[in-house]
């Protein structure tokens, strides 16, 4: 895999954004505890999901030095098994994101631009979100990405994106913060995002 960039967030939290290699076979060698996961990565069909299977597998164990492995509960939310703390994973097309924090909750997701995200805009945004977001590409791609992140730190609290969470209104730059309200429980989520030509991340600590 190669690596695109390390985001060090204090208190030995990491985020760690790698491109996908493109051979399972030798992204099965640099897993050093690949047995630990043999059964499960040969019950899956497709290329494309055993490298991001290995992918998110591989960062984790170089974000905290050491072999861990990773399960994931009834909702299917990640989590360590022999260590205590909080991940995250994302992935999209050939890029992959993994976020550790040891002691708070984590939602990260990383998206390869698409025009294809306004055709679906009216299923996870409300009307006060499609009015101020104005039909604007790069703040619904954004705003879409905010209520993934949100959504892998409080799981099924969110029923449905649209009327669930609310991404407040922002104006777009390179990188900035923006908010979220859950209004069922009052919480604003604050969240750091960056556009880049190949990929927009957006990531949140709780």
């Amino acid at each position: 895999m190669k690596s695109l960039e390390h985001i060090a967030l204090g208190n030995n939290a990491f985020l760690f954004i790698n491109e996908i290699g493109i051979d399972s076979d030798e992204m099965i060698s640099q897993l050093e505890n690949f047995d630990e996961y043999q059964v499960e990565f040969e019950k899956i069909n497709t290329e494309k999901r055993k490298r991001e299977f290995l992918a998110a597998r591989i960062l984790i164990n170089e974000i905290l030095r050491k072999p861990v492995k990773i399960a994931y509960d009834s909702a299917g939310k990640p989590f360590l098994i022999n260590m205590l703390g909080y991940i995250s994973i994302s992935h999209s097309v050939n890029f992959i994101a993994v976020m550790y924090h040891p002691e708070k909750l984590v939602g990260v997701d990383i998206e390869c631009p698409t025009d294809r995200v306004l055709k679906v805009a009216e299923r996870f945004l409300n009307k006060t979100e499609l009015l101020y977001l104005g039909g604007n590409l790069l703040k619904i791609q954004l705003a879409w990405s905010v209520k993934e992140a949100v959504y892998k730190i409080v799981g099924n609290e969110v029923v449905d994106f649209a009327d669930s969470l609310c991404v407040l209104d922002f104006e777009p730059t390179e990188s900035a913060e923006i908010r979220c309200s859950q209004p069922s429980s009052g919480t604003i989520f604050s969240l750091n995002y960056k556009v880049t030509n190949q990929y927009n991340l957006v990531y949140s600590i709780f």
